[in-house]
């Protein structure tokens, strides 16, 4: 089903509408719970399969709309005014799990893409579409990610550069990236009273478990990205490859290349599974060479995922 918020057409996944109608009907008031069901049952009567189908999609259209289930989403979209000359449409889509939520930006299908808008494509659970205390701090979040992403100024690349120095590194890269971005977009929304304590508490511990290598100066360097200005992507790639360069009697771990802090270089510290683990992706390497804290971390997580950790 469409819907209109400001310049562009809002178009809501049928199966979402659906979902979220029949869960909002089942906790609403007792009117107009007897009524939706009364509604459904006569549309169940329908003999003609094709007009029984066109019915239901009508039926959740209409209580979409009365439930008022997005008010709260064309709100959000509202509050960001940049939105409206960035894209041509939006699409509101079924997520799969909490972790599938979310918003991006997506070619126009059929239409060149470089002269075409890019259409916001959103995706959510039923229940977090009906819950507004959910909804609401997911997508202010995910908003600022596209609005960021709209605005020239940001200059931002859909693909991180290729450090050509294997997969590990290159999720390494991602990773602190995301955390970086985050962090600056945690910071906006608290500045404008939008970012619950707690929520901010644990993009700082996220921050600081990223950036280990960092040491005493991780902190600092939080509040950097949480309350200056909003830094250009690329600054954020720089800060993801080389974190803190300006960090001083820091070395090189010799598996990411990375500069660290501290390296853990204890002769049999690291568990032999960990050790089995480095030394089928660098067989040159030996624990008296050492490795950064958060490579450590990674090859240790990997040996739990492949099972090699004892029970």
């Amino acid at each position: 089903m469409k819907l209109t918020s400001e310049a562009f057409p809002v178009r809501f996944d049928p199966c979402l509408v659906e979902a979220v109608v029949l869960q909002v009907a089942e906790v609403a008031g007792s009117p107009e719970r007897d009524r939706f069901r009364r509604e459904k049952d006569a549309v169940y009567e329908i003999e003609t399969a094709d007009l029984r189908e066109t019915g239901f999609h009508e039926l959740d259209a209409r209580w979409f709309k009365r439930f008022g289930v997005a008010d709260g989403l064309l709100n959000l979209l509202r509050e960001h005014v940049s939105l409206a000359n960035g894209i041509s449409g939006c699409y509101v889509l079924s997520a799969s799990s909490y972790k599938d939520e979310g918003a991006d930006l997506h070619a126009a299908k059929g239409e060149p893409t470089e002269t075409a808008l890019p259409v916001l494509v959103a995706r959510l659970l039923p229940k977090t579409l009906a819950d507004p205390d959910r909804l609401t701090p997911l997508l202010r979040h995910e908003l600022l990610h596209v609005t960021d992403m709209l605005d020239p100024q940001f200059g931002y690349e859909p693909a991180l550069p290729d450090m050509d120095k294997g997969p590990m590194f290159q999720r390494l890269i991602q990773d602190r990236y995301r955390v970086l971005w985050n962090t600056t977009i945690d910071g906006r929304l608290a500045r404008a009273g939008q970012l619950p304590a707690h929520q901010a508490e644990r993009g700082r511990q996220e921050f600081l478990e990223s950036f280990k290598m960092l040491g005493g100066e991780a902190d600092r360097y939080f509040q950097q990205f949480f309350t200056g200005p909003r830094p250009k992507h690329a600054e954020m790639v720089a800060f993801a490859v080389q974190p803190g360069s300006d960090h001083r009697n820091s070395r090189q771990c010799p598996l990411c290349s990375l500069p660290a802090s501290h390296l853990h270089s204890n002769a049999g510290g690291l568990h032999p599974c960990i050790v089995d683990a480095i030394q089928r992706d660098f067989p040159q390497w030996e624990e008296e060479n050492g490795l950064c804290l958060q490579c450590a971390d990674l090859y240790e997580a990997r040996a739990f995922r492949i099972g090699a950790w004892p029970a």
